[in-house]
């Protein structure tokens, strides 16, 4: 298990899970819920645009 919460759970795990560990590898996760205020959610857009936007201006440098 790579999820530090669940290391003491009790799991069942069917086959080698290739698939899981490239998505685990290569997708950037942001988690979210309905308890977020309009002011939080502003930061995180804009903390997320600032972001994608420094990385291209890198990539076209």
């Amino acid at each position: 298990m790579k999820q530090p919460a669940y290391k003491n759970a009790t799991f069942r795990k069917v086959g080698d899970l290739i698939n899981t560990d490239i998505v685990l590898s290569q997708v950037f996760w942001l988690g979210v819920t309905p308890l977020l205020t309009e002011h939080q959610l502003s930061y995180v857009t804009g903390s997320l645009s600032e972001l994608v936007t420094q990385a291209c201006e890198f990539q076209t440098t």
